[in-house]
């Protein structure tokens, strides 16, 4: 092997182990800066959401000023109702939640014994109880800490939106002699904003249907397991997988398997039509991701911050992909990031 060759190699390896520290240090610092990092993420898209019900209440006649007011104000008051109807059945969830596993674990024993498999019902029912109890508190915990930031989020929240209008004036002047630059940054906020409002508006469609359909079955927290559906159907496929789960259970405990089995033919109905067929065809599949991303990045994400981070995956890694194809240099990031092979028009 020649010298240079040798050079080479050892200049990769040292790139490479530069590389991968510098991505250690960066995780460990979002990670570290979490209680800075998430309500300004969530004020960013929060922002981005409710922009186009501030212009039009300025096309109404108000003042910005007196719009922001109100769309704020507006969600503060959304915020801490939601907040406070989560507490509440979260609270009386923890009071029966006992009383179910226990009729779980007494159901499951008696199928086990009936195939000749002995176990001791206590301990079966402790070994079956921890866990649960464990993924519900740390749910819980982390609901609970997402909404502890809401007075930060909200004060994010006007103050960006208060000088949402200087936006595309600052953009034309940081590069006004870059025509296309200009283009693509406009092209990445409008698409941006329309998968933002779409995703959330059917979103709230979709966890409105799916409480009234648990409601109609006489299933216990619908309005809990509605927002659970509203959260969780920001992560494309497997979010509504893992909706449906407590839902599911909660039917089979009260009412049996006949009753499980419709709200799952609900969950599977209306995420159907929902997801496959009316996002589709609004959103179109250029603005699709990809299974095996959407679960990486779930996995990473709700590993570096919790449950918020989970249910803000789809949207940082969704604004990455739209940043990315309108980019020349890293268009095929996004063509790699998508659902299938879609060609990613150039701005």
């Amino acid at each position: 092997m020649s010298t240079t060759e040798s050079t080479s190699d050892s200049n990769s390896s040292n790139s490479f182990l530069v590389g991968f520290a510098a991505f250690i240090v960066v995780v460990a610092g979002l990670k570290a800066a979490a209680p800075i990092l998430l309500p300004l993420l969530g004020a960013g898209f929060l922002a981005i959401i409710t922009n186009p019900m501030v212009n039009l209440l300025i096309g109404k006649g108000c003042s910005r000023a007196l719009s922001v007011i109100i769309v704020v104000l507006g969600v503060l008051g959304t915020l801490f109702a939601i907040g406070w109807l989560i507490g509440d059945s979260a609270e009386q969830f923890a009071a029966i939640m006992p009383e179910h596993m226990d009729r779980i674990s007494e159901q499951l024993s008696e199928w086990l014994a009936s195939r000749n498999i002995n176990v001791q019902e206590a301990e079966f029912s402790s070994s079956l109880k921890a866990p649960i109890m464990a993924a519900v508190t740390g749910t819980a915990v982390g609901l609970a800490s997402a909404l502890s930031n809401v007075t930060l989020t909200v004060i994010l929240l006007l103050f960006l939106l208060i000088e949402a209008d200087t936006v595309p004036a600052k953009v034309r002047a940081a590069f006004s002699k870059d025509e296309v630059r200009i283009a693509q940054m406009e092209a990445f906020k409008e698409d941006l904003a329309k998968y933002m409002v779409v995703k959330t508006f059917l979103s709230a469609i979709t966890g409105i249907l799916l409480g009234c359909w648990i409601w109609a079955f006489g299933v216990e927290f619908p309005f809990l397991l509605g927002v659970i559906a509203f959260l969780f159907n920001y992560i494309p496929t497997f979010g509504s997988m893992i909706a449906a789960v407590p839902a599911i259970l909660l039917a089979l405990v009260q009412f049996g398997l006949i009753h499980s089995g419709f709200i799952a033919l609900g969950y599977f109905a209306v995420n159907m039509l929902v997801g496959n067929v009316i996002e589709t065809q609004v959103m179109g599949k250029k603005l699709g991701l990809s299974g095996v991303v959407v679960l990486i990045c779930v996995v990473f994400w709700g590993w570096v911050w919790g449950p918020t981070g989970m249910i803000l995956a789809v949207p940082l890694t969704m604004a990455m992909k739209i940043y990315c194809q309108h980019s020349d240099n890293s268009r095929w990031v996004a063509i790699m990031l998508g659902n299938g092979v879609v060609s990613v028009p150039k701005t």
